[in-house]
């Protein structure tokens, strides 16, 4: 063929599939290299660094204080990363000298060691026999070392999930979720072989795009594969599953924790806000309902009913509704604070929109009751003096009402007298209060009547009379017949007996009088305290506040 080179040959380019430097900031030695079936690269040598790297060591640290130690290291298929790096010495010095692999992965090492420390593990020949031992150089050669042969086994084979959980959310019942993943990694230097993987509760695997083998199967070191899980809730609230990975590695079984919540569709809330009309601070209104309906074929389970702290509420809606069932919240507004108060009634649940909110406002009113500036709660005063006193009222948050007053505490032969009603407003209207005190006296003389005595009965006159004038007649007769004593004086003796006879009958049943003398000790000296107390509404509605003021009478 015209043009032929018969001497031209075939030239292939190389390709490299990785390089890199191994080593610390001394100075390092590669003195040889094996490599296994799987392209696992196993590297000996001697390193004066006190930071080679290491990996998964079985010696983390150069014990000949910088001077040369040997090193084994094992580099993954690509080259990427270490399996492991390890020291491998004595105090003294140490050489790697090479290396070999067989198919499961172990390293055998030989090389030389001046140490009498090097770590020996079932030795064959515990001790270092060489009577050379001393300070380590490079160019020491074979003077005063003895050999040493290390078997390193490999690192097991590990599995390692990506996630150690994995959360699904609310997702309603008997509805499945959309799938979520975790990736499982050959962590170790070895096959691993998958026994089986599961899931348990309402969480299910999914086969589709899942490129782990769920029923057994391998995973080669450094590699990974998928796995999918779905949710489908059979009941409502929270609920828990676990993924089960079974295989050779070390921590078996791996799990993966599983959570989820059972759903049910929105309830029916109405109204969606409550105003409550103006409220005393610290009184109850009347209450307003709230209906709750259940619109799923699934009880909503109720997990918290949360109100603002002015308002109150009862119901029949904890801990569940019934499918297709309705239930009501009675809130009442009890206002804590003057002014529009704001606030929310929170229904959480097992449902697609919890919570659910319900808005609530209204006003609160009060008014106030004390002593205006300048003004003072005391007062002294003696027996027969007053007192007065000036408070002052005013309406808060828009009260315009009638407020009564009452009057307690104040001391005998005294009395307290307070305006009634008085109006409270938006601008303060001063209350006066009085206190009237006793001098002490005494009264003149005076007669009081006595007591009537009942009087006789008439036929009781009538035979007292004629026995009076029986006795008076005998009398006279007797005494005219006396010498000396004559007709006309007789006839006066009785008919002055029979005046006097009329006079005390006429007096029977009358009474007579008496005299008696009276005094007042007045109001007595001490300290006294006097509570004047305004108050308006009724009943669980009342709002009351007090003054307390003070009368000293000397």
């Amino acid at each position: 063929m015209a043009g032929h080179d018969p001497m031209r040959a075939l030239v292939i380019d190389p390709v490299l599939s990785y390089s890199t430097y191994l080593g610390g900031s001394g100075i390092d030695k590669g003195a040889s290299i094996a490599v296994d079936g799987a392209g696992n690269a196993y590297v000996t040598g001697e390193t004066a660094s006190i930071d080679f790297p290491t990996v998964n060591p079985l010696q983390a640290t150069n014990k000949t204080a910088s001077n040369y130690t040997a090193f084994v290291a094992k580099l993954n298929p690509a080259g990427s990363a270490l399996v492991y790096s390890t020291y491998l010495g004595g105090s003294t010095g140490d050489r790697g000298l090479a290396i070999a692999a067989d198919a499961a992965g172990n390293a055998y090492v030989t090389g030389d060691t001046m140490s009498t420390d090097f770590p020996t593990v079932n030795p064959l020949q515990a001790t270092n026999n060489s009577d050379k031992s001393g300070a380590y150089s490079p160019s020491y050669g074979d003077a005063g070392t003895t050999g040493f042969v290390p078997k390193l086994s490999p690192v097991p084979a590990a599995a390692g999930p990506s996630s150690s959980s994995m959360s699904f959310g609310g997702v309603l019942v008997n509805a499945t979720s959309p799938k979520q993943s975790v990736t499982l990694t050959d962590s170790g230097d070895a096959l691993l072989t998958l026994t089986s993987i599961t899931a348990s509760g309402d969480f299910a695997l999914v086969t589709t795009g899942s490129s782990c083998p769920y029923s057994g199967g391998t995973l080669a070191p450094a590699t990974n594969c998928t796995i999918h899980v779905t949710f489908t809730p059979t009941a409502t609230g929270s609920l828990t599953g676990t993924v089960t990975i079974t295989d050779n590695g070390s921590g078996s079984p791996q799990a993966v924790q599983l959570a989820g919540i059972g759903i049910v569709s929105a309830p029916t809330v109405s109204p969606v806000s409550l105003t409550f009309s103006n409220q005393l601070v610290s009184t109850t209104s009347a209450s307003q309902p709230v209906t709750v309906t259940n619109t799923s074929p699934v009880a909503l389970n109720i997990t918290s009913l949360a109100i603002s702290s002015d308002w109150t509420q009862s119901n029949n809606c904890v801990p569940s509704v019934a499918p297709s069932a309705s239930c009501t919240i009675n809130v009442s507004f009890q206002p804590t604070a003057v002014g529009l108060r704001t606030g929310t009634l929170a229904l959480t649940d097992y449902a697609l929109n919890s919570p659910q909110t319900i808005a609530l406002s209204g006003t609160g009113q009060d008014f106030s009751f004390a002593t205006p500036s300048g003004s003072s709660t005391s007062a002294a005063v003696a027996p027969g003096q007053s007192a007065t006193y000036t408070l002052t009222m005013a309406g808060e948050g828009g009260f315009n009402q009638s407020v009564s007053l009452t009057c307690t505490g104040a001391p005998s032969e005294a009395t307290c007298t307070v305006p009634n009603p008085v109006t409270a407003g938006s601008s303060p209207t001063n209350v006066t209060v009085s206190i009237t005190t006793t001098a002490s006296s005494v009264s003149a003389p005076r007669s009081r009547p006595l007591p009537r005595v009942p009087p006789l009965s008439q036929g009781l006159r009538g035979l007292l009379m004629l026995a009076l004038v029986l006795t008076a007649m005998e009398w006279a007769i007797g005494r005219r017949n006396r010498p000396g004593v004559s007709r006309w004086r007789s006839a006066m003796v009785a008919l002055a007996s029979a005046l006097l006879l009329a006079l005390a009958l006429a007096g029977c049943g009358g009474g007579g009088a008496s005299t008696s003398t009276t005094s007042n000790a007045g109001t007595p000296a001490g300290t006294y305290n006097l509570t004047v107390t305004g108050s308006t509404g009724s009943g669980s509605s009342t709002l009351s506040h007090s003054v307390t003021l003070t009368l000293t009478v000397s």
